[in-house]
This record gives C-alpha cells, sequence and structure tokens, in this order.
C-alpha cells in the first residue's frame, strides 16, 4: 500500500510542489549526507522518515502519510536493522537526491520509477535480513519466520 501511495504522492509533487517544500528536502538531503558522514543509522532513519513526510506535506496529503505510518511498525522495524546491518548508505541517498531532482524538474515518469526502486528495496534486503537476524523474525511458538 505504501508504494502504490508513494508513487502517487511523488506524481502529484512533480505536478506542484511549493517551494519552501523543496528547500526543506534540500535541506532534510544535506543533514542525510552529514548522517551518513558519522554513520549516524538512527539520524538516518529519521532523516528518511522526515524526507518521505515533506513529500506527502507539500501534496496536501499529510493526513494519508500519518495512517501509512499507523500501518507501518513492522516495516519501520526491518528498516532500521537494514540501516544498522549495511551501512553502505550512499545509495539510499542518491535515490532521494534523484527524486528530489526528478520533482524540481516536474519529471513524474522518473520520480515514480525512482520512488518504486527505492521501496523494493525494503522487500529484497528482507529475506537477506531474515537470514542475518532470525531471533528478529520469528513468530509465535513454532520457530518458523
Amino acid at each position: 500500500m505504501r508504494e502504490h501511495l508513494e508513487r502517487a504522492v511523488v506524481r502529484l509533487a512533480c505536478a506542484h510542489f511549493p517551494e519552501a517544500h523543496l528547500h526543506a528536502l534540500e535541506d532534510n538531503l544535506a543533514l542525510q549526507l552529514k548522517s551518513i558522514e558519522r554513520a549516524d543509522d538512527r539520524r538516518l532513519f529519521e532523516l528518511d522518515e522526515a524526507y518521505h513526510r515533506i513529500l506527502f506535506d507539500g501534496c496536501g496529503k499529510l493526513n494519508t502519510w500519518r495512517a501509512i505510518g499507523q500501518m507501518n511498525v513492522h516495516l519501520n522495524r526491518s528498516r532500521m536493522l537494514r540501516l544498522v546491518a549495511d551501512r553502505h548508505w550512499q545509495h539510499l541517498y542518491e535515490q532521494h537526491e534523484t527524486i528530489f531532482r526528478a520533482v524540481k524538474e516536474g519529471d513524474a515518469d522518473r520520480a515514480e520509477r525512482i520512488m518504486q526502486e527505492h521501496l523494493l528495496l525494503g522487500v529484497r534486503d528482507l529475506a537477506h535480513l531474515m537470514d542475518k537476524f532470525p531471533q528478529y523474525f520469528i513468530s509465535g511458538g513454532d520457530g518458523k519466520p
């Protein structure tokens, strides 16, 4: 659900996105770089969340973002685990930067494509995380994820 909503929002952002929110995304990207330099996974996670929230806010869809947030507890847990387990974060930053440029240039097709790739990273990483950290994914009492 998040993938579909974020793809739709980024398309809306390409059609019209307030200048103040563009500046907020740009500031967020600068802070992401600092977090990467410091290897601060918690701060990078917070900035990643804020980045996506700014997109929704700029499109007047903040209530939708809040609804997504209520459903993302398990997703956020695996996203945070990914940041801790793999400190190669430059790719995440580059995707955010490309989405920013696409929004600024009004290139909805590119923005949507990169957003989809960005959100699918978590799905692709899940199997790796389950192998590396099975204790975080065991459900029930049967020992199976």
